[in-house]
């Protein structure tokens, strides 16, 4: 763009006084594609710069996706972890109250029947 805006100002210089306002039509001509060019040429550079900047946040955000799925996959181990842990109570406050009395005959009945007691308000408060 610039070599026609060169070739402008060297026929305008060229055209004669006679021919009226030519030159100076042909100046502004000049002045206004050095003008789009130095537009465009700064638009380029911002639309690199863009691209670059959305790189870099397609980057990121696959990167938080990564956190995300391992933040999944470690929310549901917990998850079966505590299902596991909750039948598992559940299973042993089964086994107290069924057992006979010979259980009962080593430990304390109170305190057993206070840790099954704990242990059931624990089960529900987790629920």
């Amino acid at each position: 763009m610039t070599d026609h805006a060169n070739e402008l100002r060297r026929y305008s210089r060229k055209i004669g006084h006679p021919a009226g306002d030519v030159p100076s039509v042909m100046l502004a001509a000049a002045d206004e594609i050095e003008r789009l060019a130095a537009r465009l040429e700064a638009t380029e550079e911002d639309r690199a710069r863009f691209l670059v900047e959305m790189g870099r946040l397609c980057a990121q955000c696959d990167a938080l996706r990564l956190r995300i799925k391992a933040a999944e996959k470690e929310r549901d181990a917990l998850r079966a972890e505590n299902e596991r842990i909750d039948e598992a109570m559940e299973s042993l406050l089964i086994r107290c109250d069924d057992s006979d009395s010979a259980m009962y005959g080593t430990l304390s009945t109170s305190f057993v029947r206070d840790t099954v007691r704990i242990a059931r308000a624990a089960l529900e408060e987790s629920k």
